[in-house]
């Protein structure tokens, strides 16, 4: 499985729920900052992309970027998001 970063910006129509379920049903997944997510999937980083770009309008923004759970660092999270994250 790789590793993902998630983060999104909904512009004009804020339909949170839309994104966060589709974001969610990747099934491993932990939430650090809003509009954060860390995911783990065997898709790659343009199919979880394109994925997501369903649920979102035309003028939002998408981030997804592969990262490296061996090397990182956070403050004032939560014990569980730091345990997701091997922390």
């Amino acid at each position: 499985m790789t590793t993902y970063v998630v983060s999104y910006d909904l512009i004009k129509t804020k339909d949170y729920a839309k994104i966060t379920a589709a974001i969610e049903a990747y099934g491993n997944w932990c939430k650090p900052l809003e509009s954060f997510y860390v995911i783990e999937t065997f898709q790659t980083s343009i199919q979880v992309r394109d994925n997501l770009q369903r649920f979102i309008d035309g003028d939002d923004r998408l981030l997804v970027i592969q990262c490296d759970l061996n090397n990182w660092a956070s403050l004032n999270l939560s014990d569980k998001v730091n345990k997701w994250m091997g922390g």
